[in-house]
């Protein structure tokens, strides 16, 4: 059935390192959970090194196989994974491929995806993605999206412009944002995925002690007050 619609994604690394999920857009499943005959957890032993898994928006499950209406597929569709590292080491490198597909619909369409810690979206169908993470779950970084357009709220393109980041004196880094936009929230992450500051703030420039940080590059994520993000990378000396 041409109208059927299947995608296997792999995790796989140098040493070893296995995981696939499959999301398929089939006759007579739903975008909740149906039961085992479309829809199967992903059940983790203690002896897993990382995981990959799919999820769903009404429940927290980790999902190894999901089924989906046949027409949920369309430019407008966001499969959502994600990911747990349980004890690999930092310099290990991660891999997502394109494991094998079905359907017309993936066939007429290129498949990205984006990596939401790093602010980066990938064209999956032309090369795999190349990953490091640190140990952790990080249930929101992967979405599979079939149009760069098809970006949430959350990922409303703002001019990295409208950001400045400015080291002060006595390890303090000053945020200041531009457009009449205030600052919600600043998370500070490592180039590896590993959170380091998660911050408030209420104005449009804001002042934190980053004390943590000793010439190391990271990754600012800064929510607004319109409800949207702007990731930059910056340097700390």
């Amino acid at each position: 059935n041409p109208l059927e619609n299947r995608l296997w994604v792999n995790l796989t690394t140098d040493h070893g390192v296995f995981h696939q999920v499959l999301v398929g857009y089939v006759d007579k499943a739903t975008d909740n959970y149906d039961g085992l005959s479309y829809d199967a957890p992903k059940l983790l032993n203690s002896g897993y090194a990382a995981a990959l898994y799919s999820k769903m928006e009404t429940n927290d499950t980790r999902y190894m196989i999901q089924g989906k209406a046949i027409n949920s597929i369309s430019e407008d569709e966001i499969i959502k994974l994600g990911f747990i590292n349980a004890r690999i080491n930092e310099d290990t490198q991660f891999k997502l491929s394109i494991a094998q597909f079905e359907g017309s619909f993936l066939t007429d369409n290129t498949i990205y995806l984006k990596d939401n810690l790093l602010n980066i979206t990938h064209n999956l169908s032309d090369s795999d993605y190349t990953f490091t993470s640190g140990i952790g779950e990080y249930s929101s970084r992967f979405e599979i999206v079939f149009s760069t357009q098809s970006l949430s709220i959350d990922d409303t393109i703002i001019d990295n412009n409208a950001l400045k980041i400015i080291q002060l004196d006595n390890d303090n880094v000053q945020f200041t944002v531009s457009d009449n936009l205030s600052i919600k929230s600043v998370s500070i992450f490592d180039l590896l995925g590993r959170a380091l500051y998660s911050l408030k703030g209420t104005g449009s420039s804001e002042t934190y002690k980053l004390s943590n940080l000793q010439n190391a590059i990271y990754i600012a994520k800064v929510e607004l007050s319109n409800g949207a993000f702007i990731t930059k990378k910056a340097l700390k000396k």
